[in-house]
């Protein structure tokens, strides 16, 4: 889900890169937004996310800042976020002095940016959702040991309901491999089947 606030006008929003189901439909007021249910799984102790980040560090008073909480609303983990130079895809990463997300418990992410420090009332634009850790099946896991190419193995976790792993993994070989078509092709597909393929152009930062 997400909010809007004083920020500079954008051509694409703030965006997760996780899947999500549209819970409502907008009212036909030109800034609001319909609620959306987020939600994805990893097999990671300490997963990668993923955003669409419009804003850039040339905007005078913006900021932005990740934050991961549990249950219990207590923090995980909350750390200031510097944004890039240009529009484009980021990623966070939940450093190792970071205690292990616990299997089979359910986390709250929220990526910030806040545009008017100035304003005591300001509201950031941010958006957020849910995010789980689980094991994988022990056929699963079987299937992604016996796979020799990667693309294969990325295939596997993406059939098996795994969300963050296969995304992370593609977004690493794009990097190393900017100019494999097979990989552009790949992450049109993945992002085509959680309705961002507007994002697959957008550069990886």
């Amino acid at each position: 889900m997400g909010s809007r606030a004083d920020c500079p006008n954008v051509k694409t929003p703030l965006t997760a890169l996780v899947p999500f189901k549209e819970q409502g439909l907008a009212t036909k007021q030109k800034d609001s937004l319909a609620p959306m249910d987020v939600w994805g799984l990893t097999t990671m102790e300490r997963p990668t996310f993923l955003f669409y980040v419009p804003y850039i560090k040339d905007v005078a008073n913006l900021s932005a800042e990740f934050v991961l909480q549990d249950a219990e609303e207590n923090d995980v983990y909350r750390q200031a976020i510097a944004l890039p130079s240009k529009p484009g895809v980021m990623s966070v990463s939940l450093p190792y002095n970071v205690a292990p997300l616990q299997v089979n418990k359910t986390y709250r992410w929220y990526f910030k940016v806040h545009c008017n420090q100035q304003q005591t009332a300001s509201y950031p634009v941010q958006v957020e959702g849910d995010i789980q850790r689980v094991n994988l099946q022990p056929n699963v896991a079987k299937q992604i040991a016996a796979a020799t190419d990667p693309r294969e193995k990325i295939a596997i976790y993406a059939a098996s309901g795994i969300w963050y792993d296969p995304l992370n993994m593609l977004a690493q070989r794009r990097k190393a491999n900017p100019n494999d078509v097979s990989l552009a092709t790949d992450w049109q597909s993945l992002l085509q089947s959680i309705k961002l393929q507007q994002l697959a152009t957008a550069p990886l930062l």
